[in-house]
């Protein structure tokens, strides 16, 4: 089984933002540049439009499968195995021991596993990998865990959340969710401290068991209580729902009022309808939120 580099585990940026100030002072990402005009950039700039526009190419891929209904996304390689692990190594191993099992299935194969010089075929990777992301959200249920129910609604819905967003080719790096705790509304069947401590409960549990990635976490100046919680889906799960294997980079503003509805709620939440609501809040209610189209 091959080892797993240092650079591989990390978690990194694909390239820096490629922005300009504009009058205000702030950053905005480049209109699209004629290639008559490139010769006029400098290498510096060369490097950070190549590294925008890669970041650009997996969800390009991924909304032209959705556009003409391919549903066989070629979820393979090196570099998804690597990406899909998420910086764990036991995602890496059990990953890696579901390609085993597709390849070897139904005699053991060890030998001619490891053996072998010819690359595995794309759609065996491909079963394989989803495979593993549904034996981890599978995993929730049978972990027997206090909030297995919300959980598992959570990352349902997530997943269906993240897809949409990294089917557009202009929102393709959003998916790491930022839920403003302050902003809670007053909940008319419990307290809001109730709900704010059960919807913080759920998501540091969903952390803790490796369904969620911690981004940040911003606390009050005077009773350190917790505000605001970044957060990402693990993504394990991309092949599951159908977004980048490199997650999400940009953040995406979410409303505090949707997550504790699936936290107070889970069993009348359908994922996919919350996820379409989901979009149009988060369009309306943040300015800064660039306009979907699907």
């Amino acid at each position: 089984m091959p080892s797993v580099p240092r650079e591989c585990i990390s978690q990194q940026r694909c390239g820096a933002d490629f922005k300009r100030p504009n009058a205000r002072g702030s950053g905005e990402l480049m209109p699209q540049i004629p290639f008559g005009a490139l010769s006029s950039l400098s290498k510096l700039e060369l490097r950070r439009l190549a590294a925008y526009l890669r970041r650009k190419q997996r969800s390009a891929l991924i909304a032209m499968c959705h556009k003409f209904r391919v549903r066989s996304v070629p979820y393979a390689g090196l570099n998804v195995v690597f990406g899909l692990s998420d910086g764990c190594i036991r995602d890496y191993l059990e990953i890696m021991g579901e390609i085993y099992d597709v390849y070897s299935a139904p005699t053991n194969k060890l030998r001619s596993f490891y053996r072998r010089r010819s690359p595995l075929g794309i759609d065996l990777q491909r079963q394989a990998v989803v495979r593993a992301a549904n034996s981890k959200f599978a995993g929730i249920k049978n972990s027997g865990d206090t909030y297995f129910a919300e959980l598992s609604k959570l990352v349902d819905s997530l997943g269906a959340l993240t897809a949409l967003l990294h089917r557009d080719v202009r929102t393709t790096e959003r998916g790491v969710f930022v839920v403003d705790l302050a902003n809670l509304r007053k909940s008319g069947v419990s307290p809001t401290q109730d709900t704010r401590s059960l919807v913080v409960e759920v998501l540091s549990r969903g952390e803790a068991d490796g369904l969620l990635r911690g981004e940040a976490v911003n606390v009050g100046p005077d009773d350190g209580s917790i505000q605001q919680i970044r957060f990402r889906l693990h993504r394990r799960f991309a092949p599951k729902y159908g977004f980048s294997f490199r997650g999400p980079y940009e953040p995406a503003f979410l409303p505090p009022d949707m997550v504790a509805e699936i936290c107070s709620a889970p069993t009348v939440t359908d994922p996919k309808l919350w996820a379409a609501m989901a979009v149009d809040k988060m369009t309306i209610s943040d300015p800064m939120q660039e306009e979907l189209t699907f």
